[in-house]
């Protein structure tokens, strides 16, 4: 009962259970114990089930715990109410596809005479964007030396860069770009490309005569660091990333969007709940719908499929407005498409590539938000 399934996309995963499993990592769990028990008690459950309990989810108000679990007592203990939810600690892989590397233009901010295009042209002649708007990016980190991108990136203001200390005492040390869940600290460099490629889809400088230009040229981004150079990342880790935006959010930083382009067929209730914070903090949470070419409807893919009012999912579709043929869909539970094929950014060194994905069209979703915040600061999300 405790492995079920999980994906991500553009990023792309694997927990047990259809043709697409969803890889967990063994002897790690998240779970969470009844309000009712004490620490005491929680303490003493947990030794029974043979697990050595973490770090704390303030959030969902779940446990990372390790250890070899006694899965019948975990049963009974759930059935008892002791324990409302256990679940396994799986892993995220990326899957962006390559596409024409030799694409020198960006299409989809064009005025086509098809009219598949984002009239960024017509937008920025109302904005160009705003550095008041800040938006967080979950996903491998960002490239933060990338010549397109270094002048748009957040920047801590109460945090000293590599000084070793935690300045502005929010438990992270050195977190002046954003946050590294992956070693618990403030380094969220990309060694990757996928993380840094939404980056500039969304934020990229423009009008400054080098290379791409972003949607929003003078956004400031967040780098929110939970997937390796591999492009995997875990549950827990998503969970940790999604902690440290809604912290800095209630710490002032006006962080209004966050972009992820990940997901999974793992309904996980520990993630559930840390976004319904973001949904509670007024973040609007943009996700990729997948690119498994399935209905979400049917086969649903997390987060794009959490049922809150912040939540949109992003489906892809290519230069014709065609939905492209990796592209999940679903009439209930995918809200709309954005171009996500043959997609040109910045990457892993100071150089550009093109990926196609719904990978690529969450950030565009989230880049058209976050100038469409540049211009009316006041909206909902």
């Amino acid at each position: 009962m405790f492995f079920r399934q999980f994906w991500l996309f553009g990023v792309f995963t694997l927990c047990s259970g259809s043709v697409f499993a969803q890889e967990i990592i063994p002897h790690e769990y998240i779970l969470k114990f009844s309000d009712e028990n004490s620490s005491s008690e929680m303490q003493a459950l947990s030794t029974s089930l043979g697990l050595e309990v973490g770090s704390r989810n303030e959030l969902s108000g779940s446990v990372f715990a390790t250890g070899k679990l006694d899965h019948q007592l975990a049963k009974e203990l759930i059935a008892s109410g002791s324990i409302d939810y256990l679940e396994p600690n799986c892993l995220y892989k990326l899957k962006a596809t390559p596409n024409d590397s030799e694409l020198s233009r960006q299409w989809y901010l064009q005025d086509q005479e098809n009219d598949i295009d984002l009239d960024t042209v017509s937008a920025w002649d109302i904005t160009t964007g705003s550095d008041e708007i800040v938006v967080g990016i979950i996903d491998s980190g960002i490239n933060y030396n990338h010549p397109d991108l270094k002048d748009n990136l957040w920047n801590n203001a109460a945090e000293v860069p590599n000084n070793g200390l935690d300045d502005d005492l929010n438990g992270v040390v050195d977190d002046y770009f954003g946050f590294n869940a992956l070693s618990g600290a403030g380094d969220p460099l990309d060694n990757n490309g996928h993380g840094s490629h939404c980056a500039g889809i969304i934020g990229a400088q423009g009008n400054n005569n080098l290379g791409v230009s972003g949607i929003n040229w003078n956004v400031k981004l967040m780098g929110l660091k939970f997937l390796d150079g591999s492009g995997a990342g875990s549950t827990q880790d998503a969970i940790e990333a999604i902690e440290y935006a809604v912290k800095m959010k209630e710490n002032g930083v006006n962080l209004r969007v966050l972009s992820n382009s990940w997901g999974g067929t793992f309904n996980s209730q520990a993630l559930e709940a840390a976004i319904k914070k973001t949904e509670d903090a007024g973040i609007l949470f943009v996700a990729a719908a997948g690119n498994f070419g399935q209905d979400n409807d049917i086969t649903p893919i997390f987060p794009a499929s959490y049922d809150y009012s912040n939540i949109l999912s992003v489906a892809a579709v290519d230069r014709e407005g065609n939905l492209a043929p990796f592209s999940n869909y679903g009439l209930g539970s995918v809200d709309l498409a954005a171009p996500g094929v043959s997609i040109v950014s910045t990457g892993l060194d100071a150089d550009y590539n093109t990926l196609s994905g719904t990978s690529m069209s969450a950030p565009q979703v989230a880049g058209v938000a976050s100038l469409l915040l540049s211009a009316e600061p006041n909206l909902s999300a």
